[in-house]
């Protein structure tokens, strides 16, 4: 009677949602355009994130994701997404079990450009001084078509954000910025910095300065300057924080090319603790279309000492995509990854030095057919390869789907096989809060079915089941409601 009681509120909730106006969220769908580990740490809903925070449009969003079936002295509630915008401002709004976070902005009103309060994700110049772990592993060329002296960008997952506020205004050529901000569990240290960018014909230029009210304290200062050639785009920067140099050089061409270097100590204050000492970034990346066929190259090695211990992992990666028809498409790629720990030689020790290297490799096959206008049929076959220590690991996965009028229903079945020492990585399901992959190990295989309604235009309501071979069983249910 008690879990009856506890479960009523959430059932009026989903009811009063599928009544509601708003589009429904699609199936959470990796389709093998990432291997599962990059964002390595990150919180379950960290998918969630908008790559692009400003919309011109008006519009709302509520997803809603929860456990009926949750263990005794945890909360059903897994995952609530709130987000709200209009054509000059924007908040959002996420809670876990792993916390909540959220923030509101305000752009383009008048000279203000930019306003963010809450939990943010800082960065200063091109990421030099300061980044997110995730942006300086695998930069985005996008990032280089403004000096971006100073930004604070809303977040809604606390990996990776602080909690703080920035704020950018433009008055002709001329744009000014000023953020500050402080870690979530400490009260005590302080971050603020402020900007000044200068646009010209092809050319920008940007300085900062910021400072850390911490023990002990430390000042920084970064210099940014973005050129467009012809048909291609470099930038550079220099900066000095807590008595280290730290620069970085980008450059651009067309959607063809792509490279980056970065290096030298860490800034005054990072979101993630794990910016230690000096660190060494360069990637190139190479994509081509022919046809049908896209391919994509990525090279990419990171370096970082602190004390006399050094850290370096080397990463190649291969994608090609392929379309068959107008009804299928195949997918492959590899990825090679080596990673070394050195512990440098001194007078009291000889050092030594760790290797391994891991590869992965992924091919998928994905079908799509439209026996009638109001029904479509989709499968997805994927096989997942890795290879570490000498061992190799295998994992399959099928992936049914059918919509049909306002009813959409997935199958999902999956095993693994994998040795000692080895991680899998499978989607997670397709609920908005679900996350976007599961991690896995040793041997096992795992059943899921996820139905789906939609109401309307603008709202659904759905429920997902899950059993493992070992008896294991997983029960969602989430709701909606988008305009």
């Amino acid at each position: 009677m008690v879990a009856l009681t506890r479960r009523v509120p959430w059932v009026a909730l989903m009811l009063a949602l599928a009544c509601s106006t708003a589009p429904p969220a699609d199936w959470n769908d990796d389709a093998g355009e990432w291997w599962g580990d990059e964002y390595e740490g990150i919180s379950d809903d960290a998918d969630l994130e908008d790559a692009a925070s400003r919309s011109r449009r008006m519009g709302a969003s509520l997803d809603v994701l929860v456990d009926p079936d949750a263990a005794e002295g945890e909360q059903a509630l897994r995952s609530l997404g709130a987000s709200l915008r209009t054509e000059h401002s924007g908040a959002r709004y996420r809670e876990t079990r792993g916390g909540r976070a959220g923030a509101v902005e305000v752009f383009d009103e008048g000279p203000l450009q930019h306003l963010a309060i809450g939990f943010v994700r800082p960065s200063v110049g091109e990421g030099a001084i300061l980044a997110d772990a995730r942006e300086l592993g695998t930069p985005s060329a996008r990032a280089l078509s403004s000096a971006g002296v100073v930004r604070a960008t809303p977040s809604s997952s606390r990996w990776g954000s602080v909690l703080g506020s920035g704020a950018t205004i433009s008055i002709a050529k001329t744009q000014a910025s000023v953020a500050a901000w402080r870690p979530h569990d400490d009260d005590t240290t302080w971050t603020v910095w402020s900007g000044l960018e200068r646009r010209f014909s092809r050319t920008r230029v940007g300085a900062a300065a910021g400072w850390t009210r911490r023990q002990p304290e430390r000042d920084a200062a970064s210099l940014t300057v973005v050129h467009a050639l012809r048909s291609a785009i470099v930038c550079a920067e220099a900066g000095w924080a807590g008595g280290a140099l730290a620069y970085a050089a980008r450059a651009a061409a067309g959607d063809t090319w792509y490279a980056a270097f970065t290096g030298g100590g860490a800034g005054p204050a990072t979101p993630t603790a794990a910016r230690r000492g000096d660190r060494r970034t360069a990637l190139v990346e190479r994509r081509d279309r022919i046809g049908g066929v896209s391919t994509r190259v990525i090279g990419s090695t990171v370096v970082r000492r602190d004390g006399i211990e050094e850290d370096r992992q080397h990463r190649i990666e291969a994608r090609v995509q392929s379309d068959i028809d107008d009804h299928a498409r195949v997918d492959t790629s590899v990825r090679f990854v080596e990673r070394a720990t050195t512990e440098l030689t001194s007078p009291l020790s000889q050092g030594h030095d760790e290797r391994r290297g891991e590869w992965r490799a992924r091919a998928s096959l994905r079908t799509t057919e439209r026996p009638s206008s109001s029904t479509s049929v989709e499968h997805q076959f994927r096989i997942d390869a890795v290879r570490e220590r000498s061992s190799l690991g295998l994992a399959g996965t099928w992936r049914g789907k059918l919509r049909h009028g306002p009813v959409d229903v997935a199958l999902e079945a999956s095993a693994w096989g994998l040795e000692p020492g080895q991680t899998g990585y499978l989607g997670a399901g397709g609920l908005p809060g679900s996350g976007s992959f599961t991690t896995v190990s040793g041997g096992g295989s795992r059943l899921s079915c996820l139905v789906r309604g939609r109401f309307g235009a603008h709202a659904s309501l759905a429920a997902e089941w899950g059993r493992s071979a070992s008896g294991a069983e997983m029960v969602r249910v989430g709701a909606s409601l988008r305009w």
